[in-house]
């Protein structure tokens, strides 16, 4: 067994301030003056407002380039798809060209954004805040009313738990072999009956959603019971999260992983004490595993979750089942700037509206439940500020 110290960067928790200088002016003063005086007003006012993207009145949004360039877009959550874009306005400035977009985005926003210069993706110069994601880094816009949960970032003053880990082998062939990672809780040598939290996509939701500072932060503080946490890693994601070794990879889980789990740690029997999480195709996972084997877990969170067919399939038969689990806790949520795929086609999915459906099913059904939406979009630095509150909802200490 090893300690684990997962960190957070100081620069993602630094947010853009108020823009203290009238941009709608100082462009205005722009193209009433010739190329050659441009360069003077632009430096002048990227020396005055020093922080970016500018902000003005908690959600205008103020995106800039200047340099020397023809073609800046700008991507990112903003526009539901990595592969869509907005044009920036360009105002020549001699040898340089000065690009400029402006914006307004809801004042608890936080969102994932880039430039594309010449094809290449560029991070914003004038932005110390970089995010971390599966596909790389970006840059950070924080509107001012964005908090951060406290509970991401690393507490050297309190006690840690510890990593364990081990490889497990389904007896199903089709299930490839994984390194599966444990969070021991501090204590654990003393403690009995715990509760427990599979996760999937586990080395992201380790390394990425920085779920062992908020299981440390949550323990120490009193906020939830001590919990065993279960990390699981994808083989082959799309295939065992959604289609064609779903029911294999979730009855691998069920049947195998959980009963070794219980056998060899100090967890609950009990499905009450036991909870499953995913992201996107993880949250399929998670949502379809609590559905059909709610004798297994009766705590689920999904986020961003892709929604299929068979989710619906699952509530049809729930709907004639007397036997399902009133006590059953469902967490859901979504990005008001989820990610949309195949944006303007016949097979377009949106995110955001397929689990607004969802909710409204388990509703319609009599199934309650936790839905939220957050001015987010599809990644990680979305998702991780959710795990306090899961954690809360399904090991709270009230």
């Amino acid at each position: 067994m090893v300690f684990i110290k997962i960190t957070i960067p100081v620069i993602a928790l630094i947010f853009q301030t108020t823009n203290p200088l009238n941009f709608n002016q100082f462009v205005k003063n722009l193209k009433t003056s010739s190329e050659p005086e441009r360069h003077n007003i632009i430096s002048e006012y990227l020396t005055a407002q020093k922080t970016f993207p500018a902000i003005e009145q908690d959600s205008l949004v103020h995106f800039i380039w200047y340099g020397k360039t023809n073609n800046v877009l700008l991507k990112g959550d903003i526009n539901r798809n990595p592969s869509l874009s907005d044009s920036m306005e360009i105002l020549r400035c001699g040898s340089l060209n000065f690009f400029y977009k402006t914006l307004i985005i809801p004042k608890n926003a936080r969102l994932n954004y880039w430039f594309e210069i010449d094809g290449k993706k560029v991070l914003d110069p004038g932005n110390t805040r970089i995010i971390i994601g599966k596909s790389g880094k970006y840059s950070e816009l924080a509107m001012p009313g964005f908090t951060s949960s406290e509970s991401l970032v690393y507490n050297p003053e309190i006690k840690h738990g510890k990593i364990d880990s081990f490889i497990f082998k389904s007896s199903n062939d089709l299930i490839k072999a994984r390194k599966i990672k444990v969070f021991l809780p501090s204590g654990y040598d003393t403690l009995s009956f715990l509760p427990t939290v599979y996760v999937h996509d586990g080395d992201e939701a380790l390394k990425l959603g920085l779920y062992i500072n908020v299981l440390d932060n949550l323990i120490a503080e009193g906020k939830i019971r001590p919990v065993l946490a279960v990390f699981i890693p994808p083989v082959d994601r799309q295939s065992e999260y959604l289609w064609t070794k779903l029911n294999r990879y979730s009855d691998a889980i069920c049947n195998e992983l959980v009963p070794f789990i219980d056998r060899h740690y100090a967890t609950s029997p009990l499905p009450k004490h036991r909870g499953i999480i995913g992201i996107a195709e993880g949250g399929h996972i998670a949502l379809y595993t609590a559905l059909h084997r709610y004798d297994i877990f009766q705590n689920t969170a999904s986020q961003s979750a892709v929604i299929s067919t068979r989710l619906s399939d699952e509530l049809f038969a729930i709907s004639n089942n007397p036997y399902f689990p009133s006590a059953m806790k469902i967490y859901m949520d979504a990005g008001r700037y989820d990610l949309v795929l195949n944006p303007g086609k016949k097979n377009s999915v949106d995110y955001l509206k397929q689990n607004r459906e969802f909710s409204d099913e388990l509703y319609h059904i009599g199934i309650q439940h936790i839905y939220n939406e957050y001015n987010d979009g599809h990644s990680w630095a979305n998702w991780r500020q959710r795990a306090e509150e899961i954690l809360g909802y399904f090991f709270g200490v009230y």
